[in-house]
């Protein structure tokens, strides 16, 4: 049997390796994983979690969809509204008021919102609709596969068109396109 120490509750006698071991409470625990190995192995973790792709496309996403709906709101009360105020004879919507019982219903400021929410899908919609075309246009070109015998020349050759190697035995090489 090992030794693991624990900080103040001592040692504990276990059989299984040190990074399974834990501490008998919670705070035992949280205070373990600071100061062991796995606690170190544990903040790597962690840092690899969220310097991955996906968590930082996100981020990216959620800060590029804040700009654009700024964008938006500017396009909607300077030039969107305006134009509707010209129509109708009302510039701005937020004034608009209704009044039961001594409570005030401002469905102007709802009607803004209104507007500014389908000036947002649209714009959304025309993005993913010529998004989807390119993807369209780029998944086109299925993947061709090919069988050369074993020569070295011959797959310098194949590799230098921009084919891969998928498998090879005595009798060929697969490669993909």
């Amino acid at each position: 049997m090992s030794s693991v120490p624990l900080g103040p509750w001592g040692d504990i006698r276990a059989t299984a390796p040190v990074s399974r071991v834990y501490p008998p409470t919670a705070v035992g625990m949280f205070h373990a994983s600071l100061h062991t190995e796995r606690g170190i192995c544990m903040l790597k973790e962690f840092k690899d979690w969220i310097m991955k792709g996906n968590l930082l496309e996100i981020a990216i996403g959620l800060v590029l969809a804040l700009a654009f709906a700024e964008v938006v709101s500017a396009f909607t009360k300077n030039i969107v509204t305006p134009i509707i105020g010209a129509v109708g004879g009302t510039p701005d919507f937020a004034n608009k008021t209704f009044t039961i019982n001594k409570s005030v219903f401002t469905y102007g400021l709802f009607i803004n919102a209104l507007i500014m929410f389908i000036i947002t899908a649209f714009v959304l919609f025309l993005v993913m609709k010529a998004a989807s075309k390119m993807m369209k246009a780029k998944a086109a070109e299925p993947t061709q596969y090919i069988v050369e015998k074993v020569d070295a020349a011959a797959l310098n050759a194949r590799s230098a068109e921009g084919w891969e190697v998928v498998s090879a035995t005595d009798q060929g090489v697969v490669l993909k396109k």
